[in-house]
């Protein structure tokens, strides 16, 4: 009796070891576990303001803007007519206004609907262009290149004949801000050239406006029937 009561108190020795074996090498493994990382917010791919003008800012916030800023408007805003007027009610100005890019005030135009910046362009020389767009491609890639310019033959009477060429060139990033929101970026060099309707009289030659475009836009997140 004596030995099968001293071998049952060794039995549960045993067990109560192995069990408390269990749990260090589960407390091991736990301490040898890295705790789970918070998730990292995507990089951006694309800008949402232009120094301190920003979209989605009042009327009242960007005319406030001051040479602190860094942006700033150097005069008054002025209702801008267009033949392509605004979508959603929207109202368009148009003024000049220092950059941090460089010592001379620039064009803007300005597009307010509701009270609220949705769109905007600043056009730049071709110094502070190339500046503006490094920085961009610096910080959100080099995004989707366009190119729409095409060669156009000018022929006349007497044979001569020479070529020109006209369109726009563009670097584009989108960055989405919300389901159902994105914002539409483009660095762009539009190049406008025509043949002369005579050699005669004095030839223009091409002229290339370069500005930066950001525009909030809605995106459609219903999602589509598959048609096939």
């Amino acid at each position: 009796m004596k030995k099968t009561y001293v071998a049952a108190i060794a039995a549960l020795l045993v067990a109560a070891g192995a069990h408390a074996d269990n749990h260090k090498k589960k407390d091991h493994a736990a301490q040898m576990t890295p705790a789970a990382s918070a998730p990292v917010a995507a990089a951006p791919t694309g800008p949402v303001g232009f120094g301190a003008l920003k979209l989605g800012m009042t009327r009242e916030s960007v005319e406030a803007l001051s040479a602190n800023d860094g942006f700033y408007l150097t005069e008054s805003l002025k209702p801008e007519a267009s033949r392509f007027p605004p979508p959603n009610g929207g109202e368009r100005f148009k003024a000049l206004a220092l950059t941090p890019l460089g010592p001379n005030p620039e064009k803007v135009s300005l597009t307010f609907t509701e009270g609220v910046l949705t769109a905007f362009s600043v056009t730049l020389d071709d110094a502070t262009f190339e500046q503006a767009r490094q920085q961009l491609v610096a910080k959100y890639g080099p995004g989707q290149q366009t190119d729409d310019r095409k060669d156009e033959q000018c022929i006349y009477r007497n044979g001569a004949n020479f070529k020109i060429n006209w369109g726009s060139v563009a670097s584009r990033w989108v960055q989405d801000i919300s389901p159902t929101e994105q914002v539409k970026s483009s660095a762009t060099e539009f190049t406008v050239d025509m043949c002369p309707p005579s050699l005669d009289g004095p030839r223009l030659g091409a002229s290339t406006t370069r500005f930066i475009v950001m525009e909030k836009v809605h995106v459609d997140a219903t999602p589509k029937a598959n048609v096939f």
